[in-house]
């Protein structure tokens, strides 16, 4: 490595869908010859034992995994993010943050942008529910999206890849729900929406490279909160999932974009929500903007995004 220097622990998840591919293993094979950095496995027990060991000495946390992996490890590790340098290597199932932080999907790829040592100082993002308080870092949604997440097994994971969220959608759009949804924004005045699914946002993209928050910026200090309202017949999602592909879906009138520090929700029916992959359920649902709160290595691609005209 060249400018990437100092105390690592690289936090390597051998469940993930590609840690056994072999430019998987090239990269891990490269991190056990870096004479700084400890390898351990992604459970909880591993983590917490390392970082009882290390915390206070190091300088960069690796994540090899998907953003369930570093929804794990972020939370894991709160008590040492104001210190240390999070580097994510893309070997999970979608791998949506990377996408935000514009790097290669490819992990040596990867490695090599992260041996680049470009850091950033980004926002996090934290959701409160009635019995938990946890970190994230991308994407929480709820609706139906979030019952296309829960409808997915690890076997369809395995055999569909990122495909896999187009396929759990089949069996969900013959059923769609409306939520009856009420929103406050930064302690401001209520406004309800019967909503098909909702989106609270630090990063841009989820379910395996959607850009469901095109807009987001992880700099900005604020969450991208996008509502999908009710759409009264199968033409209308039609036009509206052709606006999606088309990139400019959050002008459509059927969308609902706001931005704020902080979001509090409510739906019913009570809808679970899906955080970095992970389920968050209870009512209400408050999130936060951290500001600033973490130094995250970035790749080639990363920008923040254009505001359209």
């Amino acid at each position: 490595m060249e400018q990437f220097s100092g105390r690592t622990l690289v936090v390597w998840n051998s469940q993930a869908g590609g840690a056994r591919s072999e430019a998987a293993q090239v990269v891990l094979n490269a991190f056990r010859l870096y004479e700084l950095a400890t390898i351990v496995e992604a459970d909880e027990q591993s983590l917490e034992a390392a970082l009882g060991e290390l915390g206070d000495s190091l300088d960069n946390v690796v994540v090899a995994g998907g953003d369930g992996t570093l929804h794990h490890v972020l939370n894991t590790l709160r008590p040492w993010l104001d210190r240390i340098r999070l580097a994510v290597l893309p070997i999970g199932t979608g791998n949506d943050f990377c996408r935000s932080l514009g790097m290669p999907l490819d992990p040596v790829a990867a490695y090599e942008a992260i041996a680049a040592g470009n850091v950033r100082r980004i926002d996090l993002a934290e959701v409160e529910s009635p019995d938990s308080r946890r970190l994230f870092i991308n994407v929480a949604n709820g609706g139906n999206s979030n019952r296309v997440s829960e409808c997915m097994t690890d076997e369809m994971k395995s055999r569909w890849g990122a495909w896999c969220y187009l396929r759990g959608a089949i069996d969900v759009l013959t059923d769609l729900q409306g939520f009856e949804t009420t929103l406050l924004l930064d302690d401001g005045p209520a406004e309800t929406y019967s909503a098909w699914n909702v989106i609270v946002a630090n990063g841009r993209t989820a379910a395996g490279g959607a850009e469901v928050a095109p807009q987001a910026d992880l700099e900005d200090g604020l969450l991208d909160t996008i509502i999908v309202l009710d759409q009264p017949s199968p033409y209308d999602l039609a036009a509206l999932m052709a606006e999606f592909f088309l990139g400019n879906y959050l002008a459509d009138e059927r969308v609902v974009f706001r931005r704020a520090r902080s979001v509090e929700l409510r739906m019913s029916p009570e809808s679970n929500f899906m955080v970095d992959g992970e389920v968050v359920g209870g009512q209400p649902l408050r999130f936060r903007v951290l500001p600033g709160a973490l130094q995250v290595y970035v790749g080639p691609e990363y920008s923040r995004p254009v505001e359209p005209e």
